[in-house]
Parts: structure tokens; C-alpha cells; sequence
């Protein structure tokens, strides 16, 4: 999806629950002056990361359909909702929450890495700022 990420490097992430953004802050290579830049993700209804090692190596970024996404990551939506109430009330059942996806243009995209940092992020768009 972004060509430039591929072999870039994680140095941190952060997300805000109140502006529904969460943001990867990569390095372009490991010299502590590499080019940084900024991969947001907006309007972000759920994300995951199992097991992120930092740093780690981006491979890429894909877009899956959100309907996909909610269907392969299923038993993680159903496991969060019992222990916690993650992500929330609208993923209280696979209906409502494909159902919730549609009603506000949900995207789901895959973060692979080369080494230590795989997830997914269920939002509304993702671009890439910064860097030189």
C-alpha cells in the first residue's frame, strides 16, 4: 500500500481514544539520523498488535475489506468483549459490528512485519506524513 514503509523500522506507536487516531512513528533505517516519518491511521474503531517487539521491521501495509478482517479476527473481538468490553458495544455481535463498519466506512489494514511487530487496525483511512 506504501511502498516507502517496506524495511522501515518501528521506533514507537501511540493511540488516542478520544481522536480515534493511532499513529507508527518509523525510522527510514536503523542510523539514529534516518529520515523519520509518521504512518496515521483515522477515525480508528479497533486495533491490535499481539506481541510487538521494538524495535521491529515493517514489511508492509495491505487493505483488507473490514467485513474480512472482522471475520478472521472474530474470536479475539468475542474474547475482548467478555474480559473487558473491548472495543466496545458495537462488536457485542458479528452482526453489529459488520453492520457498524458499513454505517461508518471502516477499512481494515495488516501490518506485516519482516521481524517483531504484525497487527491490524480497523479505521477510516491511513496516510503517511513526513520524512525527506
Amino acid at each position: 500500500m506504501f511502498p516507502r514503509i517496506h524495511d522501515t523500522q518501528v521506533v514507537a506507536y501511540s493511540a488516542d481514544s478520544r481522536s480515534g487516531r493511532l499513529e507508527l512513528v518509523l525510522r527510514d533505517g536503523p542510523a539514529d539520523d534516518a529520515p523519520i516519518f509518521q504512518l496515521v491511521f483515522s477515525g480508528v474503531a479497533a486495533h491490535q498488535f499481539k506481541y510487538p517487539l521494538m524495535p521491529s521491521w515493517v514489511f508492509g501495509l495491505d487493505e483488507i475489506p473490514a467485513q474480512e478482517l472482522l471475520a478472521r479476527e472474530w474470536e479475539d473481538f468475542k474474547e475482548g468483549t467478555r474480559l473487558t468490553g473491548w472495543p466496545g458495544a458495537w462488536a457485542d455481535s458479528l452482526e453489529r459490528a459488520r453492520a457498524y463498519c458499513t454505517e461508518n466506512g471502516l477499512r481494515g489494514f495488516d501490518l506485516e512485519s519482516s521481524y517483531g511487530f504484525d497487527g491490524w487496525v480497523l479505521a477510516q483511512s491511513v496516510e503517511l506524513t513526513g520524512g525527506a
